[in-house]
């Protein structure tokens, strides 16, 4: 749901009433708002090395996929990981992106052989050995270079609702899923593509938010 530039602290917020429990670490009470601070999540544990990356959309689910190339075959992936997020949280973390990925941009104009290579094939079509998919909501982007990572997590709707009805933000319990190694020109192409993607999204979770009812707290 949101991504920090190397060196810039990055915060979520959600509206909850504050209970005057202990939070964990990364949650701050702000008023009657709970902020994540990313910088003070659990690492994942989970790491993938990817030298390809594209997005994809599936009805109302957005993916983002990774690949690793089969040596031994260049028509196909030795591995696929696909990470899924629902539509309201991608809106989200593109929203939230969109400075990080202008930078970003600029920077690879400036230095173009960050880019790399175009894929003599769309990694999409190709098939893979093996492949993994999760759930996440949540994306933590960096780079410093030509490198890139991409550290995952996730918040579940469940857990989000029930800390709102019960007043208990313990729930809001955030669980490290995986971190992603690439370039950072892979990155920029996952980047062009969330900022299509999103502007096709947008609408649909805009008006699914104007017809969501709001809770009261008793």
């Amino acid at each position: 749901m949101s991504r920090r530039a190397k060196g810039t602290p990055s915060e979520q917020s959600h509206t909850l009433m504050r209970s005057g429990v202990r939070l964990p670490d990364y949650l701050k009470a702000q008023g009657n708002v709970y902020v994540i601070d990313l910088g003070k999540l659990p690492l994942p544990t989970e790491t993938y090395v990817a030298n390809v990356g594209w997005v994809e959309r599936e009805g109302t689910t957005v993916s983002i996929f990774f690949g690793n190339r089969d040596r031994n075959h260049a028509d196909r992936r030795k591995t696929r990981v696909e990470m899924r997020f629902p539509q309201e949280a991608f809106v989200n973390l593109w929203s939230n992106s969109i400075d990080f990925y202008q930078k970003l941009k600029a920077l690879i104009v400036r230095v173009p052989t960050m880019k790399g290579q175009p894929q003599a094939t769309d990694p999409a079509i190709m098939d893979a050995e093996k492949e993994h998919i999760a759930s996440a909501s949540i994306a933590v982007m960096t780079h410093s270079g030509t490198q890139a990572e991409l550290d995952f997590f996730d918040l579940p709707s469940t857990e989000i609702f029930l800390s709102q009805k019960y007043n208990d933000a313990r729930r809001l319990e955030i669980t490290p899923v995986l971190r992603v190694y690439t370039t950072s020109g892979i990155l920029e192409s996952i980047l062009d593509r969330s900022s299509e993607i999103a502007k096709t999204v947008e609408p649909d979770v805009n008006a699914l938010l104007n017809l969501t009812p709001v809770e009261e707290n008793p």
